[in-house]
């Protein structure tokens, strides 16, 4: 039988985003460490963030759903359970408020030095239009780096994965890096605040991968209106 020592090395691919922190071949200390959400239970969200020492940024991919979604296990916990009945009573405190919103900003950007429990988002404020644009940049280039399989819905990535035997292989190929980005770029109008990025939406519906489809689909549908 073989053992979890054997199955690990079976399972974990061979491409792992590391890199050694001590010892004689320890690397440069990373500019920034980034962070990935994309499920919670039952619930689906898509949520990227770079940070470094000072500051952290924050791609919301889904900023139509709510910071916390509906979960069956945590909703029978007393603390869920308070926080509802104040919320509903419109007793929480401001800052947790914040926390039942029911949608989020596309981005975040958080002053860390100052600003540890991220309350005051500064993404739009004008000061901070130059400090926020590297960690922008940091984030497009690791999803297109990292080749992002969470901007592939779960049961196309499932389907995918048992055609090729591997979840490591779907963007693993000589075009996959290619794709991710195609998904990176469509997926970023999924927030329905680029009406002047209609053309290109319309254009990827008949994009031949489904997953880019799917992002071109819920853009159009999040510009309402506008692309009616």
């Amino acid at each position: 039988a073989p053992t979890m020592l054997s199955l690990a090395r079976i399972y974990i691919p061979a491409h792992i985003q590391g890199q050694a922190f001590l010892g004689p071949q320890a690397a440069p200390p990373r500019q920034y460490i980034y962070a990935a959400r994309d499920r919670m239970d039952e619930r689906y969200d898509i949520i990227r963030a770079v940070r470094n020492e000072q500051f952290k940024y924050i791609r919301n991919y889904e900023t139509w759903k709510p910071y916390y979604q509906y979960m069956n296990t945590s909703e029978k916990s007393r603390t869920m359970r308070e926080i509802r009945r104040l919320h509903a009573k419109g007793e929480l405190p401001p800052a947790s408020e914040r926390f039942m919103a029911d949608h989020k900003p596309t981005e975040e950007f958080y002053d860390l030095a100052n600003d540890p429990h991220e309350l005051n988002n500064l993404a739009d404020d004008p000061e901070y239009l130059d400090a926020i644009k590297p960690f922008r940049k940091a984030h497009l280039d690791w999803v297109g780096n990292t080749r992002d399989l969470g901007l592939i819905p779960e049961p196309e990535l499932a389907k995918r994965a048992q055609r090729l035997s591997s979840r490591y292989g779907i963007l693993s190929g000589e075009d996959g890096q290619e794709l991710a980005i195609r998904l990176r770029d469509t997926a970023l109008l999924s927030a329905g605040d680029s009406p002047e990025a209609l053309p290109q939406l319309i254009e990827s519906l008949n994009d031949p991968d489904a997953a880019v489809r799917y992002w071109a689909d819920i853009s159009l549908g999040n510009l309402a209106s506008q692309a009616k």
